[in-house]
Parts: structure tokens; sequence; C-alpha cells
């Protein structure tokens, strides 16, 4: 099994950055490449409920399936991702912790694991858990710009 972890603070209360972890159109203002989330079920956010999103990684859209596996709002947001450009029986887990920072805001432990399936995923291990390290760095780095440029989130933290 592979993973990595990674922590920020983000300058915002817990009930404003959640909608930005847990509302596909405020995920796509900060995760670069994504372009498109359905929701496949009814209800809302909540486990269980399904989507799918297409990521355009390199020159090509992949469509990927998740499911959201732990939602406790303000608190807690997993979901399981698989499909796209994953072998298939192949899936990551992406979870996202919420708790009070201790300069004030928000901390968020941000934990993803997979099991490589197939050849290439075995083999490119290393540095495919590289690149994904990089690219929430990335993500994260969007995440609090956005989130603490809005005066109106930023105001209430």
């Amino acid at each position: 099994m592979a993973q990595f972890g990674m922590s920020i603070d983000i300058n915002a209360s817990k009930e404003d950055l959640w909608p930005w972890l847990t509302d596909g159109e405020k995920v796509m203002q900060w995760m670069d490449g994504l372009i498109e989330v359905t929701p496949t079920t009814e209800g809302g956010p909540r486990v269980g409920a399904t989507s799918t999103m297409k990521i355009k990684e390199g020159r090509k859209v992949h469509e990927y399936h998740d499911r959201i596996t732990a939602f406790e709002p303000h608190e807690h947001f997993a979901i399981e991702l698989w499909g796209g450009c994953f072998p298939e029986g192949m899936s990551m887990q992406a979870d996202y912790r919420l708790s009070a920072a201790a300069q004030g805001g928000t901390h968020i432990d941000y934990l993803c694991s997979w099991e490589a399936k197939g050849f290439m995923w075995k083999l490119m291990g290393p540095v495919g858990k590289l690149f994904a390290k990089f690219q929430q760095r990335k993500f994260f780095s969007n995440l609090k710009r956005i989130v603490e440029s809005d005066r109106s989130v930023a105001a209430t933290a």
C-alpha cells in the first residue's frame, strides 16, 4: 500500500472551509485539471453519495468515479476514487480531517493511499508518489490562497 500525508493551516473557520472540500464547483477552483463534477446520486453529499469527475491529465481528459466514504460536517471528509487512468481494480482513498489550528483558523490533515495494480503502476510507484505529493502541495497552496483571499471567509476565522 502506497500512501503519503500532508498538513496545512488555513486562516478560515472549519465551517467556512468545509464547502471548499465538499462542493464540486468550489473544488474545481483549487484543484488544477478538475474540469467537471457530476453527482450520480441524489440528496447531496453524504456517506455513500457518488459522482463522476472529469480530470484533464496532460492532453487527455479522464473520467473518474468517486464515492464518499466519510462525511462528518466540519470535521472529516473522505472519498474513494477509481476509473480514469487507474487499471481495473485499483482505487485511491483521499482523507481530509479538520481541526482547530494552533494560531487560529483550521488545520487540515490529508492522507492519500492506494494499492498499485498492474505492472506499470507498481514499477512507477515511487515516481507516482512523488508526483502525487507535488500535485497535492500545489492544490493546497491554491486552496489556501483562494480561501484566505475571500474577505468574507477570512473575516470569520
